[in-house]
């Protein structure tokens, strides 16, 4: 038996239609990063949440998504930096022109 404040498999649905767009315009207007980061960390996410959706309430969901996308946006756009240094050191660049 699902409580009211438990999320059943189909509200996931119901969910997703109504808050994703919201989720990433949220993460992508506090993020600065490459689209491509944001949607990963969007999707990343959503998997999260189904593999949690016994513990986190549908009122708090939004936040919940917002908090964990931010988390993995920040750590992929993080990673993409150091990834872009190093390719610039092979390539005799200078790293530091690729942060800002």
């Amino acid at each position: 038996m699902v409580t009211t404040t438990q999320m059943a498999d189909g509200h996931l649905d119901e969910l997703y239609a109504a808050l994703a767009a919201r989720v990433h315009r949220i993460v992508r207007g506090g993020v600065r990063g490459p689209d491509p980061d944001i949607d990963d960390a969007c999707q990343l996410a959503w998997t999260r949440l189904v593999d949690h959706r016994a513990d986190v309430r549908r009122d708090t969901a939004l936040g919940w998504l917002v908090k964990t996308a931010r988390h993995e946006a920040v750590r992929l756009v993080a990673r993409s930096c150091r990834d872009l240094s190093l390719d610039a050191l092979i390539e005799g660049g200078d790293p530091g022109e690729l942060i800002d």
